[in-house]
């Protein structure tokens, strides 16, 4: 029985390599299930973002695609992502014919896929009541980000019927112009709509740049969640 080996190796403590070598068919799915989802388990509560290093896996039948699908589709259930990485040309003829692409995001190197993930941006809910709701953004809130932001927060407002929104950037690290500009328009519509949003917990770097561009002349800043709540709904 041809083998499949998986080694794990943990980059920053957060991004999950697994390098794939061998043959991913009938006969060594449950395998790779078992093993794969062991290795997530020893990740805890954390989000698991996965990269499948596939430089040495020769041959994937159907059926190993259709299980690398749905173990992306768990992931991503609990919010996490999988991407691919390093496939032999033979293989990813097969994945590119099948567009599993247009499911699972391919990188060319491991190198790529792990800055993919360190440049990731992430935004989080939290209602505080039936008029306020507070967004975490995380990560970088760059070009890709720009639609996430918008349909997250314009999405709600238009379904919950809230009044407030406060942005809440302490675990944002990097805005790129695009950034700047949906954040500007997200306000213009609030406040075209008679609904308010504010900014807080921004970085020195962060607001110091915000400030240059005179963002906060057009979106008011508070320091803190606990001030920015107090403001907004006041």
């Amino acid at each position: 029985m041809a083998e499949i080996r998986i080694s794990k190796n943990l980059i920053n403590n957060e991004i999950l390599v697994l390098s794939l070598q061998g043959q991913l068919k009938v006969d060594t799915i449950d395998y790779f299930i078992q093993k794969a989802f062991t290795l997530f388990d020893e990740m805890g509560d954390k989000k698991l973002f996965v990269i499948f290093n596939c430089e040495n896996l020769s041959f994937v039948c159907s059926k190993g695609i259709g299980t690398i699908i749905s173990i992306h589709d768990k992931i991503k259930e609990k919010k996490g992502e999988l991407c691919l990485c390093n496939l032999p040309p033979s293989v990813y003829k097969t994945f590119e014919l099948l567009e599993i692409f247009d499911i699972i995001p391919y990188f060319k190197y491991e190198e790529q896929a792990i800055n993919h993930f360190n440049q990731r941006f992430d935004i989080e809910l939290k209602q505080i009541n039936a008029q306020t709701s507070v967004f975490n953004l995380s990560g970088f809130l760059n070009m890709e980000a720009v639609n996430k932001v918008h349909k997250s927060i314009m999405g709600h407002v238009e379904e919950s019927k809230i009044q407030n929104v406060v942005v809440n950037c302490a675990q944002l690290k990097t805005v790129y112009s695009r950034g700047f500009g949906i954040l500007l328009s997200i306000h213009d519509t609030l406040k075209s709509m008679n609904k308010k949003i504010c900014l807080t917990n921004l970085s020195k770097n962060l607001y110091e740049t915000f400030d240059m561009f005179e963002i906060f002349e057009i979106i008011p800043y508070f320091a803190t969640e606990t001030e920015a709540l107090q403001k907004i709904e006041a």
